[in-house]
């Protein structure tokens, strides 16, 4: 092997060899030009944008049985190859081959740790040392030496972002013959600016990726990167004992908050990309990464017409949708509205922090920011009324008329909800528009859809428009219960009025019916009927032998048992029952009659 040479200026890291198959592809002639010293102090393979032949834009280098770096014992022509994200500018290890586990990539994160293995397509962190396994070979990847004025990973980052540059213009002023890999054969969709959200767990952090944010009441909020995708995602670390009380009731609060944003989907409302840790006082929970909320906006560029109206548009569809479920948000306010830049002036509002929201049936807490909160929150002094998903479309209009310079709000110096309840309503007076929403009466308080339809035609809807009623008209709120105390003038006393007797006429059937008279004289208004007489006994028959005749043509003749003597006749042979019959009238008997013949 040749003398080894000090790395190429543009080499990002190398390969180092960690077995003899390894050590084999340094020493194959097509490589040698690429081995260098690393700086574990031992040769390697570099990678870099200045390996490749042709640019690809994207694309750092290849490894292969037939491309940039050879590899003898490789399964494919294009085993794997090292790219570069477009929107995070993170190396990406991308899996060309069909055999996708025979690439695996383990992180050094310390010399304690175990690695762990890593299959298929991953990002590969700045200044993070990984063992790498192509089919038979193994590397190890070591990121080139660089000065010690920054950070390394900054300064790793700063030349991978100059390479990627450089390459990007080698691109243009190459033939489309000459690219050796079109682009229709990219396999991977890595270069999604938005992570597609998901009721599972769609991401996994990769070791050693976290940037911190922020923190507030809640916890500390990192930026870290997807294993996968090579996406930024923010992780909200939640300190359960920085909550104060019990534990378990913050972390049942905490559990309230995930599965109501895992049942949610809208646009305008933040995904959740899973959690983890929820038995630890420090459970993680994923989400989107945003550039700020309402309230950072509105400091750098100030709050125009144009921007409150995107507010307020999006954020009635996002309170409609929640509505419609059934849930309160109960703390809609200008930090808890996340923003996406989609264009110049352009934004995607996302309402966030459910940490408070609940089913309004179960919601009763006094909860919320104070200037942003309904008069149902106070209901002694407002009316009692329950706690609706009205109240979030008073603190939506308070959000927009405190970014608003045109409205003098918050009040200063504020001692009593009061003067927030009259700063909101003098706001609403100023915006006649929006008045509907600042009613302190949540019973003729418009609600979201009624906005929707009323001033933006329906946009966005989620209620059907079926089960929307129209908005109604201004009615003036009740006085608090103070000034409803005091006693109400006193009435002047009724004047009686007198009225002549009045005489009654006699009525015309008095005159045209007599009977009637003669039964109003009965003592109870009623003729009473004499009882009737008792029947009189049916006098006997005075044929009896008809009675005889008779009952020899109904009945049958008379049958004899073994223990009765043959030969009896008259009265004797006719059974005890018919001997014990009434006699039969003359009247009754005309002529012969027939079984059935008449109805008994």
């Amino acid at each position: 092997m040749a003398q080894i040479q000090n790395p190429n200026v543009k080499t990002l890291f190398h390969l180092v060899p960690a077995n003899s198959l390894a050590e084999e592809a340094l020493r194959h002639p097509d490589n040698q030009r690429f081995v260098s010293l690393s700086a574990a102090r031992r040769p390697g393979l570099e990678v870099g944008f200045h390996v490749p032949p042709f640019s690809r834009g994207h694309v750092i280098t290849r490894l292969g049985r037939n491309t940039d770096l050879i590899l003898r014992e490789s399964f494919s022509a294009v085993h794997l190859a090292f790219e570069i994200h477009p929107e995070t500018l993170l190396v990406m290890l991308s899996v060309r081959t069909k055999h996708g586990s025979s690439v695996t990539v383990a992180p050094l994160v310390d010399a304690e740790s175990e690695p762990q293995n890593i299959t298929g397509d991953c990002a590969i962190i700045y200044g993070q040392v990984y063992h790498l396994t192509i089919a038979s070979y193994l590397f190890k990847l070591v990121w080139r030496e660089v000065p010690t004025a920054n950070t390394a990973a900054d300064c790793l980052k700063k030349l991978a972002h100059e390479g990627y540059q450089e390459s990007l213009l080698r691109l243009e002023n190459v033939r489309s013959r000459d690219i050796s890999v079109p682009e229709t054969l990219w396999p991977n969709s890595w270069y999604m600016t938005r992570l597609q959200s998901s009721k599972t767990a769609v991401v996994a952090e990769a070791k050693g990726g976290r940037t911190f944010i922020g923190e507030g009441a809640f916890g500390k909020v990192y930026r870290t990167v997807d294993q996968t995708s090579g996406n930024y995602f923010a992780v909200k670390v939640v300190d359960l004992r920085s909550q104060g009380g019990n534990i378990e009731l913050a972390r049942a609060a905490l559990h309230r908050e995930i599965k109501i944003l895992e049942r949610v989907s809208h646009h305008n409302i933040i995904e959740c990309l899973g959690s983890r840790d929820f038995h630890t006082d420090n459970p993680l929970i994923f989400m989107p990464l945003r550039p700020g909320c309402l309230e950072s906006l509105v400091k750098a560029k100030g709050a125009s017409a144009s921007l409150c109206e995107q507010v307020m548009a999006q954020m009635l569809r996002a309170l409609d949708y929640l509505a419609s479920q059934n849930l309160c948000h109960r703390d809609v306010k200008p930090p808890n509205i996340l923003y996406e830049i989609l264009d110049q002036d352009k934004y995607r509002f996302q309402l966030a922090d459910f940490g408070v929201a609940n089913h309004f049936h179960q919601a009763h807490t006094f909860c919320g920011t104070p200037i942003y909160q309904a008069p149902e929150l106070y209901g002694a002094l407002y009316g009692n009324y329950p706690q609706t998903p009205k109240m979030d479309v008073w603190s939506l209009f308070a959000t927009i008329a405190h970014i608003y310079p045109m409205f003098d709000f918050p009040p200063r110096n504020v001692t009593r909800y009061e003067q927030v309840k009259r700063a909101v309503e003098a706001a609403a007076a100023g915006a006649p528009r929006f008045e509907p929403m600042a009613r302190a009466n949540p019973t003729h308080r418009a609600s979201a859809a009624q906005m929707l339809v009323k001033f933006y035609g329906g946009e966005g809807l989620t209620t059907p428009r079926a089960n929307i009623p129209d908005l109604a008209p201004a009615i003036p709120d009740p006085a608090p219960v103070a000034a409803r105390a005091a006693p109400a003038p006193a009435r002047p006393p009724l004047r009686l009025v007198e009225y002549p007797p009045h005489r009654r006429q006699p009525h015309p059937t008095d005159v045209q019916q007599p009977f009637v008279q003669a039964l109003r004289q009965q003592r109870d208004g009623i003729a009473k009927r004499a009882p009737a007489a008792a029947p009189q006994a049916r006098p006997a028959s005075r044929r009896p032998q008809e009675r005889e005749r008779l009952e020899a043509q109904l009945l049958p003749p008379p049958r004899y048992t073994a223990n009765e003597p043959q030969g009896k006749t008259g009265t004797e042979a006719v059974p005890r029952s018919l001997a014990a019959l009434p006699p039969v009238g003359a009247e009754d008997v005309e002529g012969p009659r027939m079984p059935g013949m008449f109805p008994v």
